[in-house]
């Protein structure tokens, strides 16, 4: 469901839970509870026991392009946070440095 209409629609429909979908992290939702809803495929899901046995150094390399992928996808939000993205703009330049 969109955004916009969230507040016009019922809050339970044919049994199921209204959600939205949290803008910029396709596959992740949450309904009127602020419960998050994750629907994300589980193979390659971040987990703890999945990146458990990566090195340091891999990690680093993976946070890097996480939050490069982050700040391209949440500027193409037309209604993007730029204070969210400066945020993350900061994380990114720490993340250079590891």
């Amino acid at each position: 469901m969109k955004f916009i209409s969230w507040k016009i629609e019922d809050e339970i429909s044919n049994g199921n839970r209204k959600v939205y979908e949290i803008e910029g992290y396709k596959g992740l939702y949450k309904n009127s509870d602020d419960k998050l809803i994750d629907l994300r495929p589980e193979e390659g899901k971040p987990s703890v026991n999945a990146y458990r046995h990566i090195s340091n150094y891999k990690l680093a390399d993976m946070y890097y392009i996480a939050l490069t992928n982050q700040i391209k996808s949440l500027q193409e939000i037309p209604r993007h946070d730029p204070k969210l993205i400066k945020s993350l703009e900061g994380e990114l330049l720490t993340a250079k440095k590891i």
